[in-house]
């Protein structure tokens, strides 16, 4: 018979908050990715929406981050809004260079980024997202 233990269960370790993060820019991609991840978070980075939505389909998903135009097959407003069928309360952050901020299209309660950008802007971003 194992020793009995009186001491409290180690606590467990928290998780990472999670970002999908989608642009079909490699170079952006691999800059944002670097960059979230440096910042403490486990980032998931796809070039689609298409293997976003694999993703968020298997995956914990704290945030999503995506990019409006993603060449051919669905773009980031449709990835978004299907997202947020099953998933009603996932904050959700725009990026794009070819469209402007309005909110035609956007889901409710999400950010917008307009391109080019400074990491501290996509930093509060990040940060109003997760606080939200």
């Amino acid at each position: 018979m194992p020793p009995i233990s009186l001491s409290p269960p180690a606590a467990r370790p928290k998780q990472r908050p999670s970002i999908l993060l989608v642009d079909d820019d490699a170079e952006i991609l691999a800059l944002l990715r670097d960059v979230l991840t440096d910042d403490g978070f486990r980032v998931l980075a796809v070039g689609s929406a298409e293997a976003a939505s694999i993703l968020l389909a298997a995956e914990r998903v704290d945030l999503l981050i995506t990019d409006i135009d993603l060449g051919a097959g669905d773009d980031g407003l449709a990835l978004a809004a299907d997202a947020r069928l099953s998933r009603p309360a996932l904050p959700v952050i725009y990026i794009s260079g070819g469209r402007n901020a309005g909110d035609e299209g956007r889901v409710t309660g999400s950010a917008f980024i307009p391109k080019p950008f400074g990491l501290e802007t996509l930093a509060g971003a990040v940060a109003n997202a997760m606080a939200a």
